[in-house]
């Protein structure tokens, strides 16, 4: 048999070239060909001709940095942050919105035709924002020292080092009022302040983390090293509570854990609540400082639209992957019976606080690993509908063997992942019909995009 010939990448390291920017690639990078050979190019958008470096060759590809523009971009728009591209928050700034949904409809048409094996996956076009700015309700913000100064900010760009960030044009004005008048104070009291270092362990102030809710309440969280508040923390706890319209809570969140977790598993009160409320579909959500919710709750609207009109009355619903049930708790009108199965002890108990002040008697709540218990639970539960909103690895495979062979009747599958949705799209399709996908863009000047699917059982 002959061997097969290896091609010879036509660039070499350092190598100087002109390209032509003729797509995007999942992950943010312009996509280039040169002799038909793959040139990936940070910041580079579709339309644009450039002068480029060679910085990588692979077999199979090569990365390369921008030198200059020769032809701009149609898409291009002036970065709104004067942070970007250095800091890593964003990194389609540069991108018109209307570009955004155009790339991001692409990246799920390109994973499930190559990786689902379905030929008609039913796409719809984008549900996007009206104004893609300032949509973030909830912000964790890690303090650095500058010159000497403690700063917050968020990493720079593929690394752990923190930029300092006066404005964040993608989080809630509210937010960054509160973080403005936190990071003044920090640097007022820079000799007392210790920032936690991640390689060593040592320091004090970990993160800072800032949530409001549709009525633009807020709720502070200092996470710290040591159960006692410096005296910095009550200072700025006492600006926060005399300046910010509409605080509700500031807590310490006691992190003793190496690595880069954000929370720790205890906290301490310093001023008025540990929670703020956040009502959806009539559902008053009790949402704490470390709580899984939607960033967006207008977008959260759309998502719940989505499930509910694939929901028939009288369904029994199971939500495997649920959190405090913000995806199905709403249907507790139109459902029999709704069950929320939940890894997190804390979670469960404020899902079960959830439904003592919503009076809701027809959800419960199953502590397990939907990785390990799927199949006991369906067996025993024998839902009409499953909604699975798995993390970015998508569904496990166990899951998804136990839901075809218990042939559940529907699923909805939320992704935050357009590559391992078309994989487990792929192991659906012998036994579903994928009737319907709609792409949710949660996260405008990102890459990141949410796929919504409603799958239905074949007929035997």
């Amino acid at each position: 048999m002959e061997k097969k010939r290896e091609v010879t990448p036509p660039v070499k390291l350092g190598q100087k070239v002109e390209l032509e920017i003729t797509d995007l690639a999942y992950g943010g990078n312009g996509v280039a060909k040169y002799e038909n050979f793959t040139i990936f190019v940070p910041l580079g958008l579709p339309g644009s001709k450039i002068t480029a470096s060679i910085t990588e060759v692979k077999k199979n590809y090569a990365m390369a940095n921008m030198n200059k523009i020769l032809v701009e971009s149609p898409h291009f728009v002036k970065p709104v942050c004067p942070l970007f591209p250095i800091c890593g928050g964003c990194q389609w700034l540069h991108i018109d919105y209307a570009g955004q949904m155009k790339y991001k409809k692409k990246f799920i048409e390109y994973a499930l035709k190559t990786h689902s094996g379905v030929d008609n996956p039913n796409l719809n076009e984008v549900i996007g924002y009206t104004e893609p700015l300032y949509y973030r309700d909830r912000a964790q913000y890690k303090p650095g020292v500058d010159k000497g100064v403690p700063v917050l900010g968020f990493y720079r760009a593929n690394s752990h080092d923190v930029v300092k960030v006066n404005e964040c044009f993608i989080v809630n004005k509210k937010i960054n009022e509160i973080a403005s008048i936190i990071s003044a104070v920090l640097e007022k009291e820079k000799k007392k302040v210790t920032v936690y270092d991640e390689k060593t362990n040592d320091g004090y102030l970990r993160h800072v983390a800032i949530r409001v809710n549709s009525k633009g309440e807020s709720l502070v969280a200092f996470v710290v090293t040591e159960s006692i508040a410096r005296d910095y923390i009550d200072e700025a706890a006492k600006e926060l509570s005399e300046k910010v319209e509409g605080i509700k809570g500031i807590v310490l969140n006691m992190n003793k854990n190496k690595g880069n977790r954000v929370f720790g598993d205890s906290e301490k009160l310093i001023w008025g609540d540990n929670y703020i409320k956040e009502e959806i579909n009539g559902i008053e959500f009790m949402l704490e400082a470390d709580t899984f919710f939607q960033i967006n709750t207008g977008m959260l609207s759309h998502m719940l639209s989505f499930v509910e009109s694939h929901v028939k009355q009288g369904a029994k619903v199971l939500d495997l992957y649920g959190g405090t049930g913000a995806l199905s708790l709403p249907l507790y009108k139109k459902a029999s019976e709704i069950t929320v199965v939940e890894i997190n002890p804390h979670s469960i108990e404020l899902f079960k606080k959830v439904l003592a002040n919503n009076n809701i008697t027809n959800a419960f709540a199953v502590a397990g690993d939907a990785e390990t218990e799927a199949s006991a639970i369906i067996k025993e539960k024998r839902p009409d509908v499953i909604i699975l909103d798995p993390p970015r690895k998508g569904v496990h495979a166990d899951v998804l063997k136990s839901v075809i062979e218990n042939k559940i009747p529907e699923i909805i599958y939320i992704s935050c992942n357009p590559m391992t949705f078309a994989r487990d799209v792929k192991e659906l399709k012998e036994h579903y019909e994928l009737v319907e996908t709609v792409p949710v863009d949660l996260f405008p000047q990102t890459y990141h995009v949410e796929t919504m699917g409603y799958f239905k059982k074949l007929k035997e």
